[in-house]
């Protein structure tokens, strides 16, 4: 495909859907459109585009079944990875803050005027369903009699397959991989090696396909007015900043006022919504819709900032699901007072991070991220604070936030690794030191972990090359030097140590 076809199709699904395909993303892109070409049987690209182009029209809430290769390009192009109460940290402050508050909120709105009281949730960019039954199991925990409430949770995506998955509510074991097994069987019964969502559950929720560019909003005939909480995580990732902003004054419009929004970590570091008030919390900055006849109620910066304390990031083990009702309540933490003026803005920041004050590292990284331009190195340092607290989920998406303002820079793909090794998933880690290695050569501890993960898996043939490479390296170094990553251990330990390896797998 040649580069101008690859830009209309690149334009094309960017105006059909909203997905920002970057320069770094037209290969895969290349790839998946070839795919669906074959299988279509066309002989040129072009006609598969026209074929796109005569149903871009139909990329809202009624595409028929009949016209549904845009939502199998989607498939292609979206695939994303969910399970039950993924990013432990939000799901915490959502159970012991967030939704109580306006659970308390709601009830006693109506409790003079003796009517029913009424919580709708919207999860806009569900995947499979994890997170929406995910948020039906918390609102059954908190409200015993809600045979007594008007309760709507609603999922959407833009994939029809996926929500197709969601409304079957039968999950592998991957989906379940940091819930508490014991509790398991409250909500699931258990179909083969699968599970099923009990019924009780399934009814609490709704899905539908759904398209955040192109569907207007607020919708009543669809219950999209009047939201008390829209959680969009790891969406906004695949918008470019001016359709974030599009999606963003959508959702302020839909939401009620004083209902909240939750995002990934970082994805509206650019943005400033004339409608929402920032609040941030220890496990996530939480947007809350104002009333537009009042100004902002904006935290007050002089309060001191209260964290958890968090194990290290080697040693933390996941967060049982059933552990959330026994965590202590989070208080809001006030905006961070922006640090004094210096020839380097992050230097303060730095000096946190040396001394392993990641909490303040973060507070003061996301109050930055909000007044100055984004840089690498500071998404780096909130990546890498929260690793070291062991929050691997906000640690991953600011990685991907630096690899989408540099993709060259080899530093977030090597703290994906380390991520990626600690939670077990080798063939991942594998990737992206692999990258690493493609981006900056001489990375000796690229070398290093690949090898052992190599070793790991009894290939010693590949195990040996890595080692002989990074040897080869460590020889041209004076070896009382200091090897990076903060692996306190000099050149010539590291030698020492690897020439033994070798000698014990020839």
């Amino acid at each position: 495909m040649d580069e101008q076809l690859s830009q209309k199709f690149s334009h094309l699904i960017t105006s059909a859907t909203g997905l920002c395909i970057r320069p770094q993303d037209l290969k895969a892109m290349q790839e998946k459109v070839l795919l669906r070409m074959k299988a279509l049987r066309f002989s040129h690209p072009e006609q598969y585009y026209q074929h796109l182009l005569a149903y871009q029209a139909g990329m809202g809430l009624t595409l028929s079944k009949g016209e549904n290769e845009w939502q199998r390009l989607i498939a292609l192009l979206t695939t994303g990875e969910s399970y039950f109460f993924r990013d432990q940290g939000q799901f915490r402050l959502l159970r012991e803050q967030l939704l109580p508050d306006l659970i308390r909120q709601r009830s006693q709105e109506t409790r003079l005027a003796a009517l029913r009281p009424q919580l709708k949730i919207w999860s806009a960019g569900c995947s499979t369903g994890e997170e929406v039954y995910s948020l039906a199991i918390l609102v059954s925990e908190l409200i015993p009699d809600r045979t007594n409430w008007n309760i709507s949770i609603l999922g959407t995506d833009i994939n029809a397959e996926a929500i197709e998955k969601a409304q079957k509510g039968i999950f592998g074991p991957w989906s379940f991989r940091t819930f508490n097994p014991s509790t398991q069987p409250q909500y699931f019964h258990p179909q083969r090696e699968n599970w099923q969502v009990d019924e009780e559950l399934r009814q609490m929720v709704t899905f539908r396909t759904g398209n955040l560019v192109q569907d207007p909003l607020p919708n009543l005939a669809l219950g999209l007015s009047n939201i008390d909480l829209i959680v969009c995580r790891n969406v906004f990732i695949y918008f470019d900043t001016a359709t974030i902003a599009l999606i963003l004054e959508k959702f302020s419009q839909t939401l009620r006022v004083s209902g909240c929004l939750i995002t990934g970590h970082a994805e509206l570091h650019n943005q400033k919504p004339e409608l929402l008030v920032s609040k941030l919390y220890a496990e996530s900055v939480v947007y809350q819709r104002r009333d537009s006849r009042t100004q902002p109620s904006l935290p007050t910066p002089e309060q001191p900032a209260l964290f958890p304390s968090l194990p290290s990031f080697l040693s933390t083990p996941p967060l049982p699901t059933s552990s959330l009702s026994s965590l202590p309540k989070t208080p809001a933490i006030p905006a961070a007072a922006p640090p004094p003026p210096a020839s380097n803005p992050l230097e303060p920041v730095e000096k946190l991070f040396a001394q392993k004050d990641y909490g303040q590292v973060i507070a003061i990284g996301q109050s930055l991220l909000t007044q100055t331009p984004a840089s690498l190195a500071l998404f780096l340092l909130l990546a890498r604070s929260h690793a070291n607290l062991g929050n691997h989920e906000q640690a991953k998406t600011y990685c991907q936030q630096g690899i989408a303002l540099n993709s060259l820079s080899a530093e977030p793909y090597y703290l994906l690794a380390q991520i990626a090794q600690e939670e077990g998933h080798f063939e991942e880690a594998k990737r992206f030191l692999k990258q690493v290695i493609y981006l900056t050569p001489n990375r000796i501890m690229a070398y290093v972990d690949l090898g052992l993960l190599y070793e790991q898996e009894g290939d010693r043939n590949r195990a040996k090359k890595m080692q002989q490479t990074a040897i080869e390296q460590l020889q041209r170094l004076p070896t009382e030097a200091q090897v990076d990553e903060g692996r306190n251990v000099t050149v010539g330990e590291l030698l020492q140590n690897l020439q033994t390896m070798l000698r014990n797998n020839s």
